[in-house]
């Protein structure tokens, strides 16, 4: 049965989602497997083949430890979305990450279509090491087939801008639950996987993005009050952390924040967020959990002065200034696995919620 398969470091879940609702919007029976939602391994029958009834498409969701342990892959579409240096506990370098990553395009047929992210040097390097057909997504112009994502003057309503070897569309994000770059680039994404399979039309996205949900604790945004809360327990690195931070100063022009991240850190560098920070015109940082040291060295290496420091989430939080009635924001995006406080990211985001929505209300 052909199959659909994505993988990253940050965006697996929403894209593998979207695709997957995409795909039924546009009357293509779809099934969601993998990382997310069914096992792949419990629908192996014995004589080898999978029962899926009659699904036309599996979608999976790929993360680097099940791509290591796989001897082969032949999927008719590939998504690798974007790389950042992860769970390096087990691969030992970046390098020995990204090389496990990649088997996903470069074993890909030459009747397959491979999609790259071409506003990152070193996947879209994977270009010339692939036999499939090669689309591209990102804000970066585009050459050849693939997707651009385009702002205007306001930056308020970018347009995708699709452009494929069996015609071209250009669709506005004017309907989309989906905030940020980082959801648009997702986006992008999802709609070359599903190009794959069926003709784009408008009328099947706007449907697909009616009734779509955002997977929880992913840039999910709410508002208490004159506070904009962003919660994005999932952040796990530095390279997701600062996509949030980008994001939130792009969605909300020139409203003051606070960032929160802490927890166990994964050895990325800190400092690099320093970056994404300085575009942003009002800010401070609390830095929390067992390895909040860690963070808050090299962030005042970097030039970050308006830093804090706290032992738990919660007493971040507890302690946290609320000026009541004024605009502001809090961006919860940890950057870094959850495991000294809590079972997962789920549980931490949960947390946060409560706590937020305890404050809010006192």
């Amino acid at each position: 049965i052909p199959s659909s398969i994505i993988t990253g470091s940050n965006g697996k879940t929403t894209t593998s989602t979207l695709t997957h609702t995409l795909l039924e919007s546009h009357g293509v029976r779809s099934l969601l497997v993998g990382n997310i939602g069914t096992p792949l391994i419990s629908l192996l029958q014995a004589d080898g083949t999978l029962r899926v009834g009659n699904t036309e498409i599996i979608v999976v969701e790929i993360s680097s430890f099940q791509i290591e342990t796989t001897s082969r892959l032949s999927p008719r579409s590939a998504a690798f979305l974007n790389c950042s240096p992860n769970h390096l506990d087990r691969h030992g370098t970046f390098e020995r990450y990204f090389s496990i990553k990649s088997r996903l395009i470069t074993g890909l047929a030459e009747q397959a279509r491979a999609i790259l992210n071409r506003d990152s040097d070193l996947v879209f390097s994977l270009r010339k090491q692939t036999a499939a057909e090669v689309l591209s997504f990102g804000v970066s112009p585009l050459n050849g087939f693939g997707a651009q994502l385009i702002y205007g003057n306001t930056q308020d309503l970018p347009t995708l801008e699709i452009r494929l070897p069996e015609g071209s569309l250009s669709y506005e994000l004017r309907n989309s639950p989906l905030v940020g770059t980082h959801n648009a680039l997702n986006l992008s994404a999802s709609l070359l996987l599903c190009s794959t399979f069926a003709p784009l039309r408008e009328s099947a996205i706007d449907a697909a993005l009616t009734n779509f949900t955002p997977p929880p604790f992913r840039f999910e945004v709410s508002q208490l009050g004159s506070l904009t809360v962003v919660n994005d327990s999932k952040s796990t690195t530095v390279a997701s952390t600062m996509a949030a931070v980008r994001s939130f100063r792009e969605s909300f022009k020139g409203l003051p924040f606070t960032l929160l991240i802490g927890g166990i850190d994964k050895g990325g560098d800190w400092e690099t967020l320093a970056k994404a920070l300085l575009e942003c015109s009002s800010y401070s940082i609390i830095c929390f959990g067992r390895d909040r040291a860690i963070l808050l060295s090299q962030l005042r290496s970097a030039g970050i002065s308006e830093l804090r420091e706290s032992p738990s989430l919660r007493h971040a939080l507890e302690g946290l200034p609320l000026k009541i009635g004024e605009p502001q924001g809090l961006l919860f995006s940890p950057g870094c696995s959850s495991f000294d406080e809590f079972r997962n990211f789920e549980e931490r985001g949960f947390m946060f919620k409560s706590l937020v929505e305890a404050k809010a209300s006192v």
